[in-house]
């Protein structure tokens, strides 16, 4: 080669570098970017007789808001509004609409309780505000509004269920539970399924939200045999329920409902819990993959195995997240997302939205055993 081609050559092999280089630099140090940010209102007790609740669903909301906003390929970020309702209806009312009037939103995670959702989902629905709830299971929130939508079951699902599953070791049941719109669904709920099974139903004994004695119930129950006594009530309350009812003497066999299962009502109750009997629609066994991985994400960063009410609140956060990233956060658009969303692989399972935004899932029978919460077994 001559020597004048080869420094030219050299020269131009220089430049190329300097200039790849250059774009380089300029490609890395170009600013991100910015993503559009959806505020999403969440209404949940984080004080009260359920503040325990409101930790679960914090956990499962937290982990699925710290993956969304560091993916990367996603178009909009989430800020979550977080109200404490207290487990109060009139709370969890003046919340959404505080949420709704001063701050905006346009999406809200919440409650736990049927008579808290029941307050809220008329001001979502006069307002277009999509109504996220991943815990209330009152038949009546299937009626509520076309903007109201849950990941959870109805009381009505678990009733059937549960009531074949007794009716198979009961003739007669008395109930005892917590005086409000959930109690009053899954009483008439699964009275008649029980009824059709050829049971019948007792007493129906009902406290107040509040209570921390329920020695008169209890002894009214006693009083009438009761041998077979249903619970449908908060996770502290009933074990309240299961303490006393073992210092009253009575001797029967106690069952219980799906969203009791909590080391709370483990804490209070103690030995009394064991033999308790519920159905659930979560199972920790799953091995669905989407199932696993969340699992497995929740115990590395919480330390401790999950529960249905966070995986219920990680997959309701997901599935407004997906749909903003497929038709925009317009919330005539995301409600149309969610109605059309079929077989979704989920945290707590698979599960599609029906035509009145609710789900079904499937159960298993589970009962406490030395302090645990394990699958039953006869």
């Amino acid at each position: 080669m001559d020597k004048p081609v080869a420094v030219l050559t050299i020269v131009i092999a220089i430049l190329a570098v300097f200039l790849l280089g250059t774009a380089i630099t300029s490609f890395v140090s170009m600013p991100a970017v910015e993503k559009e940010t959806v505020n999403i209102g969440v209404i949940m007790p984080l004080s009260g007789i359920r503040a325990d609740g409101g930790a679960y669903a914090s956990n499962g909301l937290n982990l699925a808001l710290g993956e969304i906003n560091s993916d990367l390929g996603r178009k909009y970020k989430i800020n979550l509004l977080f109200e404490d309702s207290e487990y109060k209806p009139d709370k969890a009312a003046t919340a959404i609409q505080k949420l709704i009037s001063v701050d905006g939103v346009k999406f809200a995670i919440g409650e736990m309780g049927s008579s808290q959702v029941l307050a809220m989902a008329p001001i979502a629905e006069k307002n277009r505000v999509i109504l996220m709830n991943p815990w209330a299971q009152s038949t009546d929130l299937s009626s509520a509004g076309d903007y109201i939508f849950r990941t959870t079951i109805t009381t009505e699902q678990e009733a059937d269920f549960f009531a074949g599953f007794i009716a198979k070791r009961a003739k007669k049941i008395d109930f005892i539970g917590i005086n409000t719109a959930y109690y009053k669904s899954y009483v008439a709920s699964f009275t008649a399924a029980f009824e059709k099974l050829g049971g019948t139903v007792g007493l129906v004994e009902k406290l107040e939200q509040d209570a921390t004695d329920a020695k008169t119930e209890l002894t009214k129950l006693k009083l009438a045999g009761a041998k077979d006594i249903l619970i449908v009530s908060v996770p502290k309350q009933s074990g309240m329920i299961l303490k006393q009812a073992r210092e009253l003497g009575i001797e029967a066999n106690f069952y219980g409902v799906s969203p009791l299962e909590s080391k709370e009502m483990l804490q209070v109750a103690g030995n009394a819990s064991n033999g308790l009997i519920y159905p659930l629609p979560y199972d920790i066994r799953d091995t669905q993959k989407s199932a696993v991985a969340y699992r497995e994400k929740y115990l590395a960063r919480y330390g401790e195995i999950n529960e249905m009410l966070s995986a219920n609140c990680y997959d309701s956060l997901y599935l407004l997240s997906n749909c903003f990233e497929e038709v925009g956060a317009n919330t005539g658009a995301v409600k149309l997302c969610l109605y059309n969303t079929k077989n979704y692989d989920g945290a707590s399972g698979k599960f599609s939205f029906d035509s009145n935004g609710d789900v079904k899932k499937d159960f298993i029978i589970k009962q406490v055993n030395d302090g645990k919460f394990v699958p039953f077994e006869e």
